[in-house]
């Protein structure tokens, strides 16, 4: 009979890992802007605003995609925990 062995703590915190990702990719549009006042150069300024604004549209889709993947992730492991739980539960005859 096969074993199927679930790391749930690993997913769990995969899932926590991606929303700081997301948050990150969310407020890179603020942190760019705090870099462009920093460099000194209004040239140099105007080109790192323009490329964190020229990716505003995929980085939306990315920060969906990354969403659905922490959901996921997470819901896997929860799941996979309360399943866990009952099937041990059933076995020592409590369900």
């Amino acid at each position: 009979m096969g074993h199927l062995r679930l790391d749930t703590d690993a997913l769990i915190s995969a899932g926590a890992d991606l929303r700081l990702v997301a948050r990150e990719l969310d407020h890179a549009t603020t942190r760019s802007d705090v870099v462009a006042d920093a460099v000194g150069h209004d040239g140099l300024a105007a080109k790192v605003r323009d490329f964190a604004q020229g990716w505003d549209g995929r980085r939306a889709e990315m920060l969906e995609e990354i969403a659905r993947l922490a959901d996921a992730c997470t819901g896997i492991g929860e799941n996979f925990e309360r399943l866990d739980t009952e099937f041990a539960a059933a076995l020592r005859g409590d369900a």
